[in-house]
């Protein structure tokens, strides 16, 4: 058998408020497959319903994004989980005061390239508990174009963005605030 460092259990639209449903009740299970064998688990919490595809005003969903964020922390204490990535948290916060950033395609619900990049970093640091602010990381391409062509993104965009600076400084803080 192959012995593995780290396991991530990635929830979708499977989170219930209760622990004894849907995502926590299997992440219980796996997590304690993967504490048997010294393997540390980190729950990671996708946001496919709070991903804009236009700008707003104001956080969408706030109630679920709160019900998932209580379970995530409730989940990780119980199961002793190494580190949580709370993707509806991030991208909450981004939405707070209003944002220009989309988080998913206008033409496909799946997350674009930001929620890629702002994933990417709250990895960094749910793993490594350090900032990823300053990395000079700041490309990310799209490897599916639903049909748009070669080089495409789902709405027909460049499949490459490349962050500028300022971009790239706000979702790696927002990335480290959103897991510590």
């Amino acid at each position: 058998r192959t012995k593995w460092d780290c396991v991530v259990l990635q929830s979708w639209q499977d989170v219930d408020p209760s622990l004894d449903k849907a995502y926590a009740k299997y992440a219980r299970k796996f997590a304690e497959a993967a504490r048997g064998q010294g393997t540390k688990v980190i729950l990671y919490i996708t946001a496919p319903n709070m991903q804009n595809n236009k700008p707003v005003t104001e956080p969408q969903l706030q109630e679920r994004v709160d019900l998932e964020v209580k379970l995530a922390v409730a989940l990780a204490k119980e199961i002793d989980a190494y580190a949580v990535v709370p993707v509806p948290l991030a991208i909450n916060m981004i939405q707070q005061g209003g944002t220009d950033l989309t988080f998913c395609y206008v033409n496909d619900f799946h997350p674009n390239q930001y929620t890629a990049f702002l994933t990417s970093n709250m990895f960094y640091a749910a793993l490594f508990k350090k900032s990823p602010e300053g990395f000079k990381y700041n490309t990310v391409t799209e490897t599916n174009p639903k049909g748009q062509g070669e080089g495409k993104d789902p709405d027909g965009g460049d499949a490459t963005v490349e962050f500028d600076t300022e971009t790239k400084k706000y979702l790696q803080k927002m990335a480290f605030d959103a897991v510590t």
